[in-house]
């Protein structure tokens, strides 16, 4: 969730059980893990099945190893 703080009021609804994958860096110039980790409790506050995933040193990219974190059922278990 993005802007300079999570405003709750404007999440409303529910995801009924939807998976939701998050991966981040840590660090991430642009998006610390803090705003990640309230974002995640937010997101099953209304419902979803949260994955975190937190890869050090990663940077603001995606990695093949984040992909197949994200296609592996493996990572909800």
């Amino acid at each position: 969730m993005i802007g300079d703080k999570i405003y709750r009021d404007k999440y409303t609804g529910n995801f009924g059980g939807t998976r939701v994958f998050i991966g981040t860096a840590d660090p991430d110039p642009h998006v610390p893990v803090q705003r990640v980790l309230d974002t995640e409790k937010v997101l099953k506050e209304m419902g979803a099945e949260v994955n975190v995933r937190v890869y050090p040193g990663m940077g603001h990219t995606i990695t093949q190893k984040e992909i197949g974190d994200a296609v592996n059922v493996g990572v909800w278990g």
